[in-house]
């Protein structure tokens, strides 16, 4: 009985170190028609038009997106906004050959009192031809295999995680600051 209890303690104790490190994943958002990780989301701002929140999706990414990566391109029959862009990048443990880039689509769409964004298409870059890559976010695992371990790729997705929702409530708080009150 003594060594049953042995047995059913070290089980526990081995799962609760083990589920210690899952704190590295997240949920990411995956849209079930596409199967990729899709950021998506409609926001109600009272009293304003679409153009105005149009104007308004432009000065943020003007802003924040300036490098010879970014393309942002605006139709404003469709009311809508793209945005090829990018976020330079390091995963500290890969040293020098951690430099890179993760690039994204940010498609946004104005209607009267709403708009709808879509962040998606993901995708670590790695800076030359000498760096590691880590591929679309979709990916368990990195393109580079061994060369960029599982473990960092799981961390730098967690980073990333964090840097997007940074960038949407940049964006967020931008349209509803730019926004005349009424």
């Amino acid at each position: 009985m003594k060594k049953g209890l042995f047995v059913v303690a070290g089980m526990l104790f081995c799962f609760l170190s083990s589920a210690q490190r899952n704190n590295l994943y997240y949920y990411w958002p995956i849209n079930s028609a596409t199967q990729k990780i899709d950021f998506a989301e409609t926001v109600y701002v009272v009293n304003t038009d679409a153009n105005t929140l149009l104007k308004n999706a432009d000065v943020y990414l003007k802003n924040h997106f300036k490098t010879e990566r970014d393309t942002i391109t605006i139709d404003s029959l469709a009311n809508q906004i793209t945005c090829s862009c990018a976020y330079a990048t390091t995963v500290p443990q890969l040293n020098e050959r951690g430099k890179g880039y993760v690039s994204f689509t940010l498609t946004l769409t104005t209607y009267k009192n709403a708009y709808r964004y879509s962040l998606t298409n993901l995708e670590h870059h790695a800076l030359s031809s000498d760096d590691v890559a880590g591929g679309p976010f979709e990916r368990d695992k990195s393109i580079s295999g061994y060369l960029f371990p599982k473990k960092y790729w799981d961390e730098f997705k967690a980073t990333s995680f964090y840097t997007i929702q940074t960038t949407l409530e940049g964006l967020k708080e931008t349209m509803v600051k730019q926004t005349p009150k009424t």
